[in-house]
């Protein structure tokens, strides 16, 4: 089980306030900077910009701050009792800073850890626990995913973003230009950027979004096929019907026959 001893989310320190760890600490410092931040670890200089993370194994010697300005960052003390620690088999390096490419979602998981922190819930250890392993298992992601071209692409996130909107809203009347203004970016750039993201054309992906959607209305409902059509946002019901025997080899109706024998 992971214990988290102390924490902070969103620390402010003045410019040039040193902190410092002479002999390290007894447990792990897990930190992630706001700011510009000059590192002394372990007798090693460090200077680096904001989003960037460092995990401290015990009892090393550190010492950070900022000298441009104020220094911001978010915190975690935590130690493991009754199982070894998992940063190997996560490739999660100790003592090196590692600079991230999404901070935001990180800072949000060590602010739940912080809330829990100082709740008073029922289930507080067990809650704890299973926050720290998926900050960890998130924090290993990046760090692999900072390898990947695709993944540490600048634009990765918001084509991420844009894709769930298309899977939760198949039925909005997408397009190459309605997309391409959401990311604020040139037509051609966007189709090869999304091809090559995730292996599929934009408007490809919107009709599998849209068979997907119409799969679960045939099988979860008593809905018309024609509504259904109207639902996953189809004008008609025999483009709608092309479009999914294409995609399923059935049409509709078949699927929705299909699939109620197999689950009778």
């Amino acid at each position: 089980m992971i214990k988290v001893n102390i924490g902070g989310c969103n620390n402010h320190h003045p410019q040039n306030f040193m902190i410092r760890h002479m002999n390290g600490s007894k447990d792990y410092l897990l930190l992630l900077t706001k700011t510009e931040t000059s590192f002394i670890i372990d007798g090693k200089e460090y200077e680096t910009p904001p989003g960037t993370f460092v995990l401290f194994d015990r009892n090393v010697p550190c010492s950070y701050c900022n000298k441009r300005g104020e220094y911001v960052n978010d915190w975690l003390h935590f130690d493991f009792v009754g199982e070894a620690h998992c940063f190997h088999q996560l490739k999660i390096p100790l003592n090196r800073p590692v600079i991230l490419y999404d901070i935001p979602s990180i800072s949000m998981l060590i602010s739940s850890v912080i809330n829990e922190v100082y709740s008073n819930g029922s289930y507080k250890e067990e809650v704890l626990n299973h926050y720290m392993h998926i900050l960890l298992y998130r924090l290993s992601e990046q760090i692999q995913n900072g390898k990947d071209t695709v993944k540490s692409h600048p634009m990765y996130l918001k084509l991420v973003d844009l894709r769930s909107k298309i899977y939760n809203e198949p039925q909005l009347s997408w397009s190459i230009d309605m997309m391409c203004r959401e990311l604020n970016i040139s037509q051609s750039y966007f189709q090869h950027l999304y091809k090559n993201t995730f292996h599929v054309s934009s408007m490809n992906d919107v009709i599998n979004a849209r068979v997907e959607q119409a799969k679960f209305y045939l099988l979860q409902s008593v809905i018309s096929i024609s509504t259904i059509a109207e639902i996953c946002g189809y004008k008609n019901e025999i483009h709608f019907s092309r479009q999914f025997k294409k995609h399923t080899g059935l049409s509709p109706r078949e699927y929705r026959e299909k699939m109620i024998v197999k689950k009778n």
